[in-house]
């Protein structure tokens, strides 16, 4: 019983600090952005816009501003689910999140059957013979695959 409440403990204490670490994460995505070199407004428009086509722009994006006001209104959109407008396609990125997600979910779930499928199959037979060709091969495919980037 004391294993299982010690399990709740941490559980609970690491859903606290989800929230602080979404927080921390969005900050530093929004500041980043921000210190990055170039100008947002220069690279949907061009170099040869005119003053008055790039004071509308900015006005549009909320790049005029004050840094607060526009951290605030980035939080506020980020937690409503605001997340803009894709430059390339002109649809907001909910509506192509949303497009995407059950293909996403498809590849994931297959990935994640096919994984499974393998693995207990390499395993069982690795199992019953040790040290035989099969349960080398899992391991060295194993130690092989771990190295590799999850992307």
């Amino acid at each position: 019983m004391v294993l299982r409440r010690d399990l709740l403990r941490y559980v609970a204490a690491r859903l606290a600090l989800a929230p602080v670490m979404l927080w921390i994460i969005a900050s530093l995505v929004f500041l980043l952005l921000r210190v990055a070199p170039g100008d947002p407004v220069d690279a949907l428009l061009g170099l040869r816009a005119t003053p008055a086509a790039r004071e509308a722009l900015r006005v549009q994006l909320g790049l005029n501003q004050p840094l607060a006001v526009q951290y605030f209104t980035y939080l506020q959109d980020l937690i409503g689910g605001h997340l803009g407008t894709s430059l390339a396609s002109q649809e907001t990125v909910g509506q192509i999140i949303r497009a995407s997600l059950p293909a996403t979910i498809e590849l994931g779930c297959m990935g994640l059957l096919l994984g499974a499928l393998l693995g207990l199959a390499v395993g069982f037979s690795g199992a019953a013979k040790p040290e035989g060709s099969v349960d080398l091969a899992g391991r060295l495919f194993g130690i092989g695959t771990y190295a590799l980037p999850p992307f």
